[in-house]
């Protein structure tokens, strides 16, 4: 029998003790909890896209020269990331309302 396995055990529960905080469930018990989950939702969803707008800017600017077929793409990913999604969200709060839609949160 290996020594070791004891105490990797021990080690390993250690570190998955923390998993029940982040994977805890959320009971909203009204439409406001519910609005601000979806909100918390948009947000990052509004961060990504921002971030990978960013990302994709920087990749079709290298490779406007040697390959201007993907920089192409990359500029049209730009375009969705960072104009596609703030105008999803006002289109979605002129014809749903400010009573309807849930406002970001951080």
């Amino acid at each position: 029998m290996n020594v070791f396995y004891p105490q990797l055990s021990e080690v390993a529960s250690q570190q998955f003790s923390g998993f029940a905080v982040l994977l805890a469930q959320v009971n909203w018990t009204s439409v406001q909890d519910f609005k601000t989950g979806a909100g918390t939702i948009a947000a990052i969803i509004t961060i990504v896209a921002w971030v990978l707008a960013i990302i994709s800017w920087f990749v079709g600017v290298s490779q406007k020269e040697n390959n201007p077929g993907a920089a192409k793409f990359c500029f049209f990913l730009v375009w969705m990331f960072a104009i596609g999604v703030p105008v999803v969200s006002l289109l979605f709060y002129i014809f749903i309302g400010a009573n309807g839609t849930p406002t970001l949160q951080f």
